[in-house]
């Protein structure tokens, strides 16, 4: 298993998860601002990603 930082491209794929969570009240709006989550200075968004390339979780 390999941790990265997360990538804006990592979206598709992490969307099940963050709805999941049950707080997102607008899927538009995060897509949205997804981007600059991954590019914030001031916080990390962390994937865990398998061997195989498949996301496992995020934190």
């Amino acid at each position: 298993m390999l941790t990265r930082e997360a990538r804006p491209d990592d979206f598709a794929r992490l969307r099940p998860m963050l709805l999941d969570m049950g707080f997102v009240e607008d899927e538009a709006a995060l897509e949205a601002r997804f981007p600059g989550f991954c590019a914030a200075p001031d916080s990390l968004l962390l994937v865990a990603e398998g061997e195989d390339g498949a996301l496992l979780g995020y934190a």
